[in-house]
């Protein structure tokens, strides 16, 4: 199905859930729920946190059904509502700061650019390796990443959920996979 066939179903899904069509929220939810569970794990402290949030987020939707207008997903529209009620569990946005701001040259220095290596290191073998990559990223880096990188959001999209404009979006999604690139080369330094 098409992205405009799969924000149409939401759409009517998400219309009938406002009439008390239980059957078709559960559609809705049971569409998004691996997605936005995802999403809250990068975000909060931990499983148990994250899987609160995942509830928290699908009764606003219930409660909220008739205020989603379809100007962009219905995805990124519970990403904005779970991204909210992390930042409201961590009753502070510490919890969740950026990491240090590092100039694009030495992020490119560190993730190999110009460097030796073959750049084909994201084979089967090599999932481990980049799973401890990634969750040594911060929150912020991880979330923007998810939301690009695995949920196939578009740039506006995710600017949208994360509350930034165009521009800060892709300024922090590039020094985000450059940090993922630099662990992942630290990863291969060390091997040597």
């Amino acid at each position: 199905m098409s992205a405009e066939g799969e924000n149409q179903l939401d759409k009517e899904l998400l219309y009938q859930s406002m009439g008390g069509d239980r059957q078709a929220f559960l559609g809705f939810t049971r569409r998004h729920q691996a997605a936005v569970l995802r999403f809250c794990r990068t975000l909060s402290a931990s499983a148990e946190d994250a899987e609160d949030v995942l509830q928290e987020t699908f009764l606003t939707a219930w409660r909220k059904a008739g205020t989603f207008e379809g100007r962009g997903s219905a995805r990124s529209w519970l990403f904005t509502i779970a991204r909210r009620k992390v930042y409201r569990a961590a009753r502070a946005s510490q919890a969740i700061a950026a990491g240090a701001v590092e100039s694009l040259e030495e992020l490119g220095v560190a993730a190999g650019w110009g460097g030796s290596g073959s750049g084909e290191r994201f084979g089967l073998d090599e999932q481990l390796e980049v799973r401890r990559a990634f969750n040594s990223l911060s929150p912020a880096d991880r979330q923007i990443l998810i939301l690009r990188d695995l949920e196939g959001l578009s740039n506006a999209e995710a600017a949208t959920v994360l509350g930034v404009e165009l521009p800060a979006l892709k300024s922090r999604l590039h020094r985000a996979r450059l940090r993922l690139m630099s662990r992942l080369a630290e990863g291969d330094r060390d091997e040597r």
